[in-house]
């Protein structure tokens, strides 16, 4: 059985960072969109340098414009791009990063829906998230057919990861909200025991 990957998001402060890593996070995710948990572009870069080079950074985008994009990449070094909103993959291809793109899982969608949805995304890593960061879940078995790898997203904590992998399968899993004791800030109980459950 392949391990599933954790991406610990919205991470604001150093300290957290090396947690996550430090607690066994793949990704640390750094939100630049508009957001309680935004991060400018230098605080995203000490917190990338701090990060030993295993843990993969990716920085998270809400319907930016591809220069701004740009200029926050470059100055951040965070190593993948995540764009949430509703961009073009395309457009953002000449950034020369890794892509991550949000399917938004919608009310009462069937499966056939979502899996037509998923498979429009080329090029790209697929994360389903029912809203644009609202840390809500969705009915999971939706997704569990699905003939890709995607990342799991969407009102995980400690207490549901684990029923959340076994229905879906997913090939990673997102957290942010479900580990907060404060919106930016990281509950390091919680991290670990989420760390526990999904592994």
């Amino acid at each position: 059985m392949k391990r599933v990957r954790v991406k610990i998001c919205g991470i604001t402060r150093v300290q957290d960072a090396l947690m996550a890593a430090d607690l066994g996070a793949d990704m640390v995710g750094l939100i630049f969109a508009d957001s309680s948990r935004q991060i400018d572009e230098f605080s995203a870069a000490r917190i990338v340098k701090a990060l030993p080079p295993f843990v993969t950074t990716v920085g998270v985008f809400m319907d930016q414009p591809v220069d701004r994009v740009r200029d926050l990449v470059q100055k951040s070094g965070v190593d993948i791009i995540q764009l949430h909103g509703d961009e073009n993959i395309e457009d953002y291809r000449i950034l020369g990063r890794r892509l991550i793109k949000r399917v938004c899982v919608r009310p009462n969608e069937t499966a056939k829906d979502l899996a037509r949805r998923v498979r429009a995304v080329r090029g790209a890593s697929v994360l389903l998230d029912p809203g644009a960061g609202a840390g809500k879940p969705f009915e999971w078995a939706v997704s569990a057919c699905l003939d890709r790898p995607f990342i799991l997203a969407g009102g995980l904590n400690p207490d549901n990861v684990r029923q959340a992998v076994q229905i879906t399968k997913a090939a990673a899993v997102d957290v942010c909200s479900g580990i907060e004791s404060v919106p930016g800030v990281k509950d390091t109980v919680k991290m670990r025991q989420l760390l526990q459950e999904v592994r």
